[in-house]
């Protein structure tokens, strides 16, 4: 699904999105709601490259960490300030998701920088 979603990606500064994950990583044992998440998270993630970005690079990434996933959606755009912009609605939302996987929603953005959107989901 993931991947579908990224091909279908177009925005007016041609943002590649690239997937990267691991053979090791296998999600198909989670939960339905916790996939649901985590697919909401990234599309939110997203949609804000598309909008906010002007990246000309997002990779999605799934990588095995112990009995985690850490799933990155990391761009080469223009960045924000961390300070500010953390109260939209889209953030809210991946908040609340990243919570419902018992994560934490981390996100790294400099201006100028590009911005990295981080949580993990425990895996059996």
């Amino acid at each position: 699904m993931i991947e579908d979603l990224l091909a279908l990606q177009k925005n007016q500064w041609n943002t590649e999105f690239l997937l990267d994950y691991e053979n090791t990583v296998d999600l198909e044992d989670l939960p339905a709601l916790d996939k649901v998440n985590t697919y909401f998270i990234i599309r939110e993630a997203i949609q804000n490259v598309n909008k906010y970005s002007q990246a000309s690079i997002c990779k999605v990434s799934f990588t095995k960490e112990k009995k985690n996933v850490v799933i990155k959606i990391k761009d080469n755009g223009v960045g924000f300030d961390e300070g500010s912009s953390r109260d939209g609605m889209g953030l809210h939302n991946m908040n609340e998701r990243a919570i419902a996987l018992h994560s934490e929603l981390i996100i790294y953005s400099k201006k100028g920088m590009g911005t990295e959107l981080m949580f993990k989901i425990k895996i059996k």
